[in-house]
C-alpha cells in the first residue's frame, strides 16, 4: 500500500456539495475557509478507512464503499497542495438528515457545487481537485 498523509471527502448529493467552515483559528491551515470533509491519516488506514473515520467524525455520516463514484492520489506540492487521495461519494437525502457537526468547523452548509468552487474562502487545492473531478465527469459523458 501507498504511503499517503490523509484524504479529503467530497460529499455530494445530485449537484449539491456538503461544505465545512473550518474554525478561525490561525494556527490551523486555511483558517475560516470552506473545505469539505477529511483529514490525517491515523495508524495504518486505507485511504476509504480514513475518509469514512473523518466523515464520521466531522459529520456524523456512516459511509459504505459504493458510495464512492470517484478517487485520485495528489502528489504533496507544498503547503497549498497537500498530497493524499480526494476522494467524491453520493449521499442520499436520508443521510443528509443526520448531518451533524463534528468538534471541527464552524458550521456546514449544502452548496451548490459550481456555487462553492467560485467561493472566495476556499481551500485552494479543494478548488482544483473538485475541479478536476467535474472535468473527468463531463469529458465522461460526452
Amino acid at each position: 500500500m501507498n504511503k499517503f498523509t490523509g484524504v479529503k471527502l467530497a460529499l455530494i448529493n445530485n449537484s449539491k456539495l456538503v461544505g465545512i467552515l473550518r474554525d478561525n483559528n490561525p494556527d490551523i491551515s486555511f483558517p475560516d475557509m470552506w473545505d469539505v470533509a477529511g483529514g490525517m491519516r491515523e495508524n495504518n488506514e486505507s485511504p476509504i478507512s480514513c475518509a469514512f473515520r473523518e466523515a464520521k467524525e466531522e459529520l456524523n455520516l456512516f459511509l459504505k464503499a459504493d458510495s464512492i463514484i470517484w478517487c485520485r492520489e495528489y502528489e504533496h506540492k507544498g503547503e497549498s497542495s497537500p498530497g493524499g487521495y480526494f476522494m467524491v461519494a453520493c449521499v442520499m437525502d436520508d443521510q443528509l438528515r443526520t448531518v451533524r457537526l463534528g468538534n471541527e468547523g464552524q458550521c456546514f452548509k449544502l452548496h451548490d457545487m459550481n456555487d462553492f468552487i467560485r467561493l472566495q474562502n476556499i481551500a485552494p487545492f479543494v478548488r482544483e481537485r473538485l475541479i478536476d473531478y467535474i472535468n473527468e465527469m463531463e469529458n465522461n459523458t460526452v
